[in-house]
């Protein structure tokens, strides 16, 4: 649920006179090679091209948020955050209806990712539609985040930890930010430190989507 606070937090501070939507959608992009700049301009473009009339990026921020009207009702809100250093795009809607919010996060996500310098040999997505403590996912992909201020050497090593903890300890890898294994029943895992956005991204791939929630949690209790 840290993934869904924190959300909820900066849509709701970054443009503090709109009315929440109750439903969330959320699609994310891995494994992209692209400019933080490259990313935003490509947010604001395709955000303008659907629809959206009020789009603010705060002042050396890779983060936009914006509103599909300037007065309500705005029918949807939307966030989208770029990750450079980690190749992930992010994309957040909010809308009354959940199959709208689900829907237009995974568009919005396609139509940035198509813009020229967003580049991808191969990308996977997670998408999650909330509303209090019910949440759905699209494909074979769980993730989550948290908000965090550790540095990226301590960070890095509870990472390793976290997944050897929680049964992933086959294969496992590194690159500079992230650190990746399998399990014996053949889900894969990446834990991302994102210590520049003061962020860890958790993720699970494969079999049961329950398996891989109940996963996706473990990552993140046994990273602490």
């Amino acid at each position: 649920m840290k993934k869904y606070l924190f959300v909820l937090m900066l849509l709701s501070y970054a443009i503090p006179s709109y009315a929440m939507p109750p439903y969330f959608g959320i699609s994310v992009g891995t494994n992209l090679s692209f400019k933080n700049s490259t990313c935003v301009t490509a947010a604001k473009k395709n955000l303008s091209k659907n629809g959206f009339k009020n789009i603010v990026q705060y002042k050396n921020s890779s983060t936009v948020f914006a509103a599909y009207r300037k007065s309500g009702p705005y029918q949807y809100k939307a966030l989208v955050k770029c990750l450079a250093d980690s190749g992930v795009l992010i994309v957040v809607a909010a809308a009354d209806v959940p199959k709208n919010a689900k829907n237009k996060a995974d568009v919005l996500r396609q139509k940035i990712q198509q813009y020229k310098g967003m580049n991808s040999s191969y990308s996977k997505q997670s998408v999650h539609t909330t509303q209090a403590v019910t949440h759905n996912t699209k494909g074979n992909t769980s993730a989550d985040w948290d908000h965090s201020l550790m540095g990226k050497k301590e960070c890095m090593a509870n990472a390793e930890r976290s997944l050897r903890r929680s049964g992933f300890y086959k294969n496992l890898n590194y690159d500079e930010n992230s650190v990746y294994a399998n399990n014996k029943h053949s889900y894969k895992a990446v834990i991302r430190c994102l210590t520049d956005n003061k962020e860890i991204y958790y993720e699970v791939t494969g079999g049961k989507k329950s398996t891989r929630d109940n996963l996706v949690e473990d990552l993140r209790k046994d990273f602490y």
